[in-house]
C-alpha cells in the first residue's frame, strides 16, 4: 500500500501546482472555455488527469484480483466501495429478470394478442392502427423502463 499512497500524493502535489498556475492568472480564469485550448497548463492538467486515472485504476484492479483470489480485504474505503460494488453487481444479475417478463404473464400475452387481432385481424399492421394498441404500449413502455437500468451506467465523459 505504501506505494500506492506515494503515486497519489506525487498526483496530488502536481494538481496541486496546476491549481496554482491557474490562480495565478486571473484573466485566464475569466474564459469559460479555456480547458479547450491547447495550451501548455491544459495539456499539463489532462496529462495529470489520465495518469491520475490510469494510476487509480490500477490500484483497483489490483484490490479486486486481490478479492477475487481469496485474500483478506482491508478495511479502508476501497475495500468497502469494492465490496459493496461486487454485492450490488451480484445483486443486479440475480434480479435482472426479476421484472414484468411477457413469457412470465401468459394473461398479458393473451391480452396483447387479442388486441392485435381486434385492431388488425388478419391485415397486415399499419401505423394508423398502432396508435389503437394500448396494450401493446402499456407492455413496450414498461420493458423500456425496466430495461433503462443498464443504460448509460458505464458512462464516463472524457475531455
Amino acid at each position: 500500500m505504501r506505494k500506492e499512497e506515494e503515486v497519489l500524493n506525487k498526483k496530488m502535489k502536481a494538481m496541486e501546482e496546476t491549481d496554482k498556475d491557474i490562480q495565478e492568472d486571473d484573466m485566464f480564469s475569466l474564459l469559460l472555455f479555456n480547458r479547450f485550448l491547447p495550451i501548455d497548463l491544459n495539456k499539463r492538467m489532462q496529462e495529470t488527469e489520465k495518469d491520475t486515472q490510469a494510476s487509480l485504476k490500477g490500484i483497483i484492479n489490483k484490490r479486486e484480483k486481490a478479492m477475487e483470489a481469496g485474500e483478506a480485504a482491508s478495511d479502508d474505503l476501497l475495500a468497502i466501495l469494492l465490496e459493496s460494488n461486487h454485492m450490488e453487481t451480484e445483486e443486479h444479475e440475480n434480479n435482472k429478470n426479476g421484472g414484468m417478463s411477457i413469457d412470465l404473464h401468459p394473461n398479458w400475452q393473451a391480452r396483447a394478442r387479442n388486441e392485435v387481432l381486434q385492431v388488425f385481424g388478419n391485415q397486415k399492421p399499419d401505423f394508423d392502427g398502432l396508435s389503437h394498441l394500448k396494450i401493446m404500449t402499456i407492455i413496450l413502455y414498461e420493458a423500456l423502463r425496466l430495461g433503462q437500468e443498464g443504460i448509460g451506467m458505464n458512462f464516463m465523459p472524457h475531455h
